[in-house]
């Protein structure tokens, strides 16, 4: 209870629309933090500064493939591409991956992900991408 008196406090000197994008931001994490307690976490990639991309990537799976999270950070502020490539998933499966910051990016089964990958593209704004990907 100690945590939540003291985000109660601190909103209170929030103006509103901080106030509600924090709240949002919680929401979002409520709806994948089961999957992140119970997932098996991977590297899909080398870590920087090894990786000559600047990227690290990271997947949480869940133990029955359903679902994925891949979270992924540019390291330099430099434009660029990655293509991630899920591990584990059920290749008969399909699944819907999302884009934390720009939503649906559509539906795919698990044996095309895990061969072609899902590219990322960094050119401004924010340096993280969260995708989420969920079986059908």
């Amino acid at each position: 209870m100690p945590a939540r008196t003291i985000c109660r406090c601190c909103t209170d000197l929030l103006d509103p629309d901080t106030a509600a994008l924090i709240a949002a931001q919680i929401a979002e994490y409520k709806t994948y933090r089961d999957t992140i307690a119970g997932a098996n976490a991977s590297l899909l990639t080398l870590q920087a500064p090894y990786d000559g991309s600047g990227w690290d990537a990271l997947q949480q799976l869940s133990d029955d493939g359903q679902t994925a999270l891949i979270f992924a950070f540019k390291n330099d502020f430099s434009d660029g591409r990655l293509i991630v490539r899920p591990r584990g998933l059920i290749a008969e499966t399909t699944y819907s991956v999302t884009s934390v910051d720009l939503g649906p990016l559509g539906d795919a089964r698990g044996e095309l992900l895990m061969q072609e990958g899902i590219e990322l593209i960094q050119s401004s704004g924010s340096r993280a991408h969260i995708l989420l990907l969920r079986a059908q």
